[in-house]
């Protein structure tokens, strides 16, 4: 049965409480043009481990697995994520001839990314506080 517009045709949620790890993002794993298999959902999950740790409570991560049938492309795997973080959503993508390292490359490429959200928070909260050069004025 053919997907429809509103249903993707491989859907896969995983919620804080089945994480064997016990992190705190809620991960979707979503296949188009290619069933989401056990052992894409394993790799996929395996490589968003520590992506989990690094975020914040109440994220939602979801992710496109795609396959591309294009002679032209080598490259025909093709994954997106989307992160929904409070107060901020963050979005990669790579292409790779293997599903491993496109996982790689995006959960590094959303490392970085939530690693300088979550700093520009925390510069954030401490800029009110006094500093060296105008402690010397009071």
């Amino acid at each position: 049965m053919p997907a429809s517009r509103d249903r993707p045709a491989c859907r896969y949620d995983r919620d804080v409480q089945d994480h064997p790890l016990g992190a705190i993002i809620k991960l979707e794993v979503t296949g188009l043009h290619v069933p989401v298999t056990d052992e894409m959902r394993e790799l996929t999950e395996l490589r968003f481990e520590k992506l989990g740790r690094q975020v914040p409570e109440d994220t939602f991560c979801h992710v496109v697995l795609t396959e591309q049938h294009n002679p032209a492309n080598p490259d025909h795997f093709h994954v997106e994520a989307t992160v929904a973080m409070p107060g901020k959503t963050i979005h990669a993508e790579a292409d790779s001839r293997e599903l491993g390292p496109c996982l790689s490359h995006v959960v590094e490429e959303l490392q970085r990314q939530v690693h300088k959200h979550l700093e520009k928070t925390r510069a954030g909260r401490h800029a009110g506080s006094e500093t060296i050069r105008h402690a010397d004025e009071v």
